[in-house]
């Protein structure tokens, strides 16, 4: 079993942390979105069913997977990879995965909805998101305070264990002075 750090202490009460504001701020109110995937363009990495959850920023690199609006398709929301980027005007090449092609449309960092920061696979997806978004962030709440409190026992456990033994051998070191001491 892995040891606990700090770090990852410290990652569980930032999930917790994000869980809480997503129960309390009302959606739409924050640069957060999410897309359900839809096509095979960006296998095998994001297959059909996938939910992304999106952040919006001002500026974006090349790697990033994103999501933008194509104006000439009715607006339709696509997923690919930023595969370049045009200096001016400032735009984005993008292309899918599975794709031998790029975008035809290059959207400017205002166009695009945001980068990928999670990836959940279609089956999780589906039970999450048919619970709803505040039910789901509190269960996800929950879940981390049991793991955190779990985690925070296994250390206080482990503590407790290094502690005995320091005092074992201490004892052990004791009795063997005393040991020689006795001897002639």
């Amino acid at each position: 079993m892995k040891s606990i750090t700090s770090r990852s202490i410290v990652a569980t009460y930032a999930l917790a942390l994000v869980c809480m504001v997503a129960l309390l701020v009302p959606p739409g109110s924050w640069p957060v979105t999410y897309v359900t995937v839809r096509g095979n363009s960006m296998e095998p990495e994001v297959a059909s069913g996938d939910v992304l959850v999106l952040v919006s920023q001002s500026g974006y690199r090349t790697g990033q997977v994103v999501a933008y609006r194509v104006p000439e398709m009715g607006d339709a929301v696509i997923l690919h990879r930023i595969v370049d980027r045009l200096d001016h005007p400032e735009r984005y090449v993008l292309r899918g995965d599975n794709n031998d092609f790029e975008d035809l449309h290059q959207p400017t960092a205002a166009e695009i909805l945001g980068r990928s920061v999670l990836h959940v696979s279609g089956a999780t997806a589906a039970v999450l998101l048919s619970a709803g978004v505040r039910t789901t962030a509190l269960v996800a709440f929950a879940t981390v305070l049991v793991l955190s409190a779990s985690a925070r026992q296994r250390r206080r456990g482990r503590l407790r264990r290094r502690r005995h033994d320091r005092r074992d051998r201490e004892w052990r070191a004791a009795d063997a002075r005393e040991i020689t001491a006795v001897r002639p």
